[in-house]
């Protein structure tokens, strides 16, 4: 009978882990991605933003699919950012220069060469997220010391600081949480795809530490820079989830509660923006912009950009003007998904968009995340980031892996089961 129990156990032990452990298969986010890559550009030709997006979902599927065509697209893109990183680090919009916005163009180049690191093995990508890195490390240190903490508007006084600011970096005034959270997702990648340590660990934490200092008391940020800008004043979806991807890359390198705390207060936030058909809210409009925006039975409405200027809106007062919530909605949840939050209402969401045929890098990225990925303290004995646990491109067949497993746990459940299976023999025989 013990003996029956003991092997019951070590099973037991080895289907938990297997079933834990095996990457997520995509194939709808690659149905998509069929339908959709018609229009893609060849890489050299692809906006920065797109280019970086695009070279993630990519090798995502691959190392799902084992595909040797997305196998060798991926490259191409992971190739043609190298191609527009500058001496200082700085990765531009397109070859002949260019950026948007330099903080946010870096920050999602950082994370698209860590996982070229980890996807390929190759140090050259390596080099080139920690040049990421530091370029954005003096870009933040400069605006830290440039701009004063200050900030008196009484709207502050509902961040969790209570307004009471350390540095420009927690200061609605001068800083934008969008800003923050792309740059610590950066940073942060470095470490979690082992192509960095200590410096760009610390750095992050310290960008997230910020982030949750100036997160509201509904789990929402204001969009800042709003010392010039009154609109920013506004709460914007999209800037939240830009926000989000820095708390969640700083959860999964250190396993900190606040970070958890801090996303799961910011979904709550989102659901509030959902409707009961799944549609979602663009943007919870700050009081004293009412006066600009249709009367409606809240604060929350849609909007568009006016003549392609970021801070000059229309409001709509209705949730499905654009699809700009229900993306922002779904990338977050998939966050939320990755490192086994709650994400209450993803479903819904995802239901209203697919019936609608919308499409976007987010929504496509979003389906290519792992459910439940391992969270990774830097800390821990023996770390040397994810990559150990994914297969490089130097195989035999020249493909990625399929499932991938990381072999620790598994010794672990094998290990337990082994000294479940000793004390129950010793009990047997004490009998």
């Amino acid at each position: 009978m013990l003996r029956r129990v003991s092997v019951i156990a070590v099973l037991s032990l080895l289907l938990i882990y297997f079933i834990g452990s095996v990457a997520s298969t995509p194939e709808e986010g690659y149905e998509l991605y069929e339908k959709t890559s018609y229009a893609w550009q060849d890489p050299a030709d692809e906006d920065g933003i797109n280019l970086c997006y695009r070279s993630i979902l990519l090798a995502q599927m691959d190392l799902s699919l084992a595909d040797p065509e997305l196998q060798s697209l991926a490259l191409d893109y992971f190739h043609e950012i190298l191609s527009r990183q500058t001496g200082s680090g700085e990765i531009m919009r397109y070859r002949d220069g260019g950026t948007v916005n330099s903080k946010l163009m870096t920050g999602l180049g950082a994370w698209a060469l860590s996982l070229a690191y980890a996807y390929t093995g190759d140090d050259a990508y390596a080099e080139a997220a920690r040049l990421a890195a530091d370029y954005l490390i003096v870009e933040m240190d400069e605006w830290e010391d440039t701009y004063p903490s200050e900030c008196d508007d009484p709207r502050c006084e509902l961040a969790r600081n209570g307004g009471d600011n350390s540095s420009a970096l927690t200061s609605y005034c001068w800083t934008s949480p969008n800003d923050l959270g792309l740059v610590a997702l950066g940073i942060g990648a470095v470490v979690y795809y082992g192509a960095g340590g200590d410096e760009y660990y610390d750095y992050c934490c310290k960008l997230a530490d910020a982030l949750y200092d100036m997160q509201l008391a509904d789990g929402s940020w204001y969009d800042g820079y709003a010392y010039t800008i009154p609109s920013r004043w506004d709460r914007s979806t999209h800037y939240v989830t830009m926000a989000m991807m820095g708390t969640w890359m700083a959860y999964k390198i250190t396993g900190d509660d606040r970070y958890s705390d801090s996303l799961s207060a910011s979904w709550e936030w989102l659901v509030d923006m959902q409707i009961s058909s799944g549609a979602v809210y663009d943007i919870w409009v700050d009081d004293e912009n009412l006066q600009k925006a249709p009367e409606n039975d809240d604060n929350r409405y849609d909007f568009l950009q006016v003549d392609g200027d970021t801070n000059v809106k229309d409001y709509y007062n209705y949730a499905f003007k654009t699809f700009l919530g229900e993306f922002s909605f779904i990338l977050s949840g998939s966050f939320m998904n990755n490192v086994g939050l709650e994400s209450d209402g993803y479903e819904v969401t995802k239901q209203y968009l697919d019936e609608r045929m919308a499409i976007s890098n987010w929504y496509l990225l979003s389906l290519t995340l792992e459910t439940e990925e391992q969270i990774l303290p830097y800390w821990a004995v023996g770390y040397d980031g994810i990559g150990s646990a994914l297969c490089s491109l130097g195989d035999d067949e020249g493909s990625s892996s399929g499932d991938v497993l990381n072999w620790w746990p598994m010794m672990a459940a094998v290990l337990i089961a082994a000294m479940v299976y000793m004390f129950l023999r010793r009990r047997g025989n004490e009998n």
